[in-house]
């Protein structure tokens, strides 16, 4: 991924690709707009920028940092979702976060932390989080993402700089798409990857596959829910794999979600 692969949404682009460039990096940016506009992915983008070995602020892609970022793996790295039956960010997992980064990073210039449903924060884990926005460590730097800025706290926007993502033109959501069709039937056909590099790709192709689904889903006003939902379980599945002695079983179990959460393959 690079900062081109982000669509539809040069501003936002420019402006965090120039703050790297430069290292005048606010400590917490506020990203906000529809499901599928690219905000997880430049947020991610960001965290390469920033952490990158060639320092410089187009990620090389090749190194050992940008490539735990983009697998979601990297130590100083931390994303905290909405989870549990209610869907919020509660306060434990917000406090375990702010425990780590009150520490120096493990080995990036840069811990970084995504808050991806900055709404779905509770009362609790807002106010928690308030006094690093006042106070951040220096070697942190946050990236707030809502689709519903008007449902986040007041003071929680107050603290961060507002980038605004604009829904994406319809020919843009087709062209994006299509990228990233074709595969999706022989997945079900191939047999099963056996390596960890292996059974990564291909649930990393899985999850590209479905960003580009809710990507064309939003572009035609459909719900874009079930998309970003089997995205989060395969994210969750693959930062598991290196907690398994088989990769293959982690494939299996890639293949079994990818049935049960998306059904028969849509071209």
């Amino acid at each position: 991924m690079a900062w081109t692969d982000i669509i539809g949404q040069d501003h936002a682009v420019s402006l965090l690709r120039s703050h790297a460039a430069s290292g005048q990096v606010a400590s917490a940016y506020l990203l906000t707009g529809p499901e599928g506009a690219g905000k997880r992915r430049l947020a991610l983008e960001m965290a390469k920028a920033l952490n990158c070995a060639k320092g410089s602020d187009s990620p090389c892609d090749a190194c050992p940092a940008c490539a735990q970022i983009a697998k979601g793996t990297h130590p100083d790295l931390h994303v905290l979702s909405p989870s549990g039956a209610a869907e919020q960010i509660r306060i434990e997992p917000a406090r375990q976060m702010l425990e780590r980064i009150a520490l120096r990073p493990f080995n990036a210039r840069y811990q970084i932390v995504i808050i991806d449903g900055a709404e779905r924060l509770t009362e609790e884990a807002a106010n928690c989080l308030l006094k690093a926005l006042e106070e951040p460590p220096a070697h942190t730097r946050f990236l707030l993402l809502t689709t519903r800025m008007s449902d986040c706290l007041p003071t929680i926007i107050s603290r961060c700089q507002l980038i605004r993502f604009r829904p994406l033109p319809r020919e843009e959501t087709a062209k994006y798409a299509d990228r990233f069709a074709a595969p999706a039937a022989a997945w079900l056909e191939l047999p099963l990857p056996e390596t960890r590099d292996d059974v990564g790709q291909l649930i990393e192709e899985m999850v590209q596959w479905l960003r580009a689904q809710a990507v064309r889903d939003a572009g035609a006003g459909a719900d874009t829910e079930p998309a970003i939902a089997a995205v989060f379980e395969l994210l969750s599945l693959r930062e598991s794999l290196d907690q398994f002695a088989n990769p293959k079983l982690v494939a299996s179990l890639a293949r079994e979600h990818w049935l049960s959460l998306v059904g028969a393959p849509r071209a």
